[in-house]
């Protein structure tokens, strides 16, 4: 065998090992941490500790199903357009303070939402909306607003980077 041949037999045997072996695994990139979800509400009477809900899914569970709401916790809807927003207790088990808020923190609406009765059909339970375009909504168990000072026109304490997470919000 010549030079050349045995350079192209090697030729193919190189080729064929590489295109019978199996493709070889992308090695993953390092899990990043977990963003911090929670967001911080600093109120007049103190701060709450909120779970967010910033996607479809998640803002229609909303508290709905929860047995208890403890003191000093709660939840914050977003949304990266502002629209006037209304809110029912479908599935809730407790009362509800809501809170409709401007980007910078200040209070449009309070109001309190009860339970539904079981059974309660979705044509007749209530809806509370807000009396403008809001991208902000804050929940706490009923009777909490008015502890932390929650009242229409107070300024409350948002996180500094609630401008990215509205950003980042489903409209």
């Amino acid at each position: 065998m010549n030079r050349r041949t045995l350079l192209a037999v090697l030729f193919a045997a190189v080729c064929v090992a590489a295109c019978s072996a199996p493709p070889a695994k992308p090695v993953p990139p390092a899990p990043s941490p977990a963003p911090d979800t929670r967001f911080v509400v600093g109120c007049p009477g103190g701060d709450v500790v909120c779970e967010t809900a910033t996607r479809f899914e998640s803002r229609a569970a909303g508290l709905s199903a929860r047995s208890a709401v403890p003191p000093g916790s709660g939840m914050v809807f977003l949304y990266s357009e502002a629209d006037v927003r209304g809110f029912w207790m479908k599935g809730c088990l407790v009362a509800l303070d809501i809170a409709y808020l401007r980007d910078d923190g200040t209070v449009v609406d309070v109001g309190r939402m009860e339970a539904p009765a079981s059974g309660t059909d979705d044509d007749a339970l209530p809806r509370f909306r807000s009396s403008e375009p809001v991208r902000i909504v804050f929940e706490v168990a009923a009777g909490e607003a008015a502890k932390l000072g929650v009242v229409r026109g107070v300024k409350l304490r948002l996180p500094n980077d609630v401008a990215a997470r509205l950003a980042d919000a489903d409209p």
